[in-house]
């Protein structure tokens, strides 16, 4: 939520609130705006810092190629048909009939894909393990 104190924005620098729901932006309506008081356990973020934060953000957005969603917006992703006439599933054709699990583990490992748990591991690490196992009726 964006607003300024006091109701008049003439030569003020706006002030951002975020994590806001509607309960909250009632309060800060009647209270911060309407009555200039502040607010215990509502704090204004800075909007300089906040305006460079997104700027930030933006910029490391333009450097992104986009590969997992380059289709996005694209293909009709209700048929799989359409993702399959784009090279869909193409790599996981090549893994399961012409590669072994460990070519499969070294390419992973080169392409320099790193896990979503939020440690920013390998995720080769658990597809070793399951490389060196025997299949069994749940795999």
């Amino acid at each position: 939520m964006q607003t300024y104190r006091g109701g008049d924005n003439t030569g003020k620098e706006p002030v951002t609130f975020g994590f806001v729901n509607t309960k909250k932006a009632d309060e800060i309506i009647e209270r911060y705006i309407r009555k200039g008081e502040v607010i215990d356990g509502i704090i204004p973020a800075e909007y300089e810092n906040h305006r460079k934060q997104i700027a930030r953000k933006e910029q490391m957005a333009k450097k992104q190629i986009r590969i997992a969603l380059r289709n996005c917006g694209v293909i009709d992703p209700e048929r799989i048909e359409e993702y399959i006439e784009r090279d869909g599933y193409q790599a996981l054709g090549k893994v399961l009939t012409e590669l072994s699990p460990e070519a499969t583990i070294e390419i992973i490992k080169k392409s320099g894909l790193r896990g979503r748990g939020g440690g920013g591991s390998l995720p080769d690490l658990n597809g070793r393990s399951h490389a060196r196992s025997k299949p069994t009726r749940n795999t």
